[in-house]
């Protein structure tokens, strides 16, 4: 009798643990469900192309001087294979500054001289593409050369040639963007490895070239509050590493440097295919001159 009342206790045991272990498959089953289908109603659209119209304005003065840039530009992006797209992307700057001087005449009695400067440029071409791919995160890497092409005549006009015109610096870079998403919260996380390489021989310069290497990192939160609005906020902190004069040594005595940067940005969905917004930037060391962005992105 105790035997069989001690097997019936035992089967009962057994049952209840497979029925605990059944629930559990299904709870399993049913977080992952959901939460796969929650990951893909947040997953990047996939769209044939993309071209963004934006210009941004940065102000600097004081009481003899006032300095304005003013750059406008075009980013093209298409998906040429699934998960890869390419993009370009063609800045143009224009600068003015006004200044006034005091000089003195031949009885040194003192007057005022106003000195307006300018630069009109297309001040580079990018070109880069970017591979993405999906697990649990949405993951990108990119790569992209950026070429000045403003050093040369046909692509600049200045009042002077004491305005400086663009420097010829080609930049590589290379990166990795990891996006986690908790709707409506997205955060992604972009280390970046850049290198600048001036050249003067592209405009035929007796000088030395240079090469500079920095890497950074983009921490952004975005918040989508719903299919209309959003706003991020991110922070880039970077290092600097010394410049070194062709493959011999370090330039002079320059030390690493670091500097961090932040942006706050607002964006509006004004339809399917249409998107505009709102971005502030600056340098968070030394002076906080904010910088305006405002950019409007057509969809195909």
């Amino acid at each position: 009798m105790y035997k069989s009342n001690k097997n019936i206790a035992i089967n009962k045991n057994i049952k209840i643990a497979f029925l605990i272990f059944l629930l559990l498959i299904l709870i399993f089953n049913s977080f992952n469900e959901i939460y796969a289908q929650q990951f893909n109603r947040v997953k990047r659209e996939s769209i044939p192309y993309s071209i963004t119209f934006s210009f941004s304005v940065y102000y600097y003065g004081s009481s003899t001087f006032t300095s304005y840039r003013f750059n406008p530009y075009i980013y093209l992006n298409f998906s040429i294979l699934k998960d890869l797209d390419l993009f370009f992307q063609i800045p143009m700057d224009l600068y003015y500054s006004k200044s006034y001087e005091t000089e003195y005449d031949e009885q040194f009695n003192p007057y005022t001289i106003k000195k307006e400067e300018y630069l009109l440029s297309l001040s580079s071409a990018l070109f880069g593409f970017q591979y993405t791919f999906y697990n649990n995160f949405i993951n990108d890497l990119f790569f992209y050369v950026n070429f000045p092409v403003g050093i040369y005549p046909l692509f600049y006009k200045r009042s002077s040639f004491d305005v400086e015109k663009p420097s010829p610096i080609v930049t590589i870079s290379i990166g990795y963007r990891l996006t986690f998403i908790y709707d409506p919260l997205l955060f992604s996380l972009t280390p970046q490895i850049t290198a600048n390489y001036n050249i003067p021989q592209l405009i035929e310069e007796k000088d030395d070239w240079t090469q500079q290497y920095s890497i950074l990192c983009k921490f952004n939160l975005t918040i989508v509050f719903n299919s209309i609005l959003s706003t991020s906020i991110t922070i880039t902190p970077s290092i600097i590493f010394p410049k070194i004069k062709g493959f011999e040594s370090i330039e002079g005595y320059e030390l690493y440097k670091y500097s961090i940067s932040g942006e706050f940005n607002i964006n509006l969905r004004i339809s399917e295919n249409i998107s505009s917004g709102l971005s502030i930037s600056s340098n968070l060391s030394g002076y906080l001159i904010p910088e305006f962005e405002v950019y409007i992105t057509l969809r195909g």
